[in-house]
């Protein structure tokens, strides 16, 4: 059996409710690629309220927090 080392963020609970244009949801499975030049970087999430991994846009200039593509708890990264 071949097993691979994931690294994954936890997300942590919101104190209080972050900006709108901060916040994105997760995804299930891993977005497709971006053609055209662009590259995005992704990383696996663990929620705090569910446990679930999920994917996420990493960018920290644009996006602090992550709704939960599972339960929909906020997750402040």
């Amino acid at each position: 059996m071949a097993t691979e080392k994931v690294e994954l963020l936890v997300g942590k609970k919101a104190e209080k409710e972050p900006a709108a244009d901060k916040i994105t949801k997760s995804n299930i499975k891993k977005p497709k690629e971006e053609v055209g030049g662009r590259a995005w970087v992704y990383r696996n999430l663990i929620c705090w309220n569910c446990g679930a991994v999920t994917w996420i846009e990493y960018d920290t200039a644009r996006y602090h927090a992550y709704i939960c593509a599972v339960c929909g708890a906020t997750n402040v990264v």
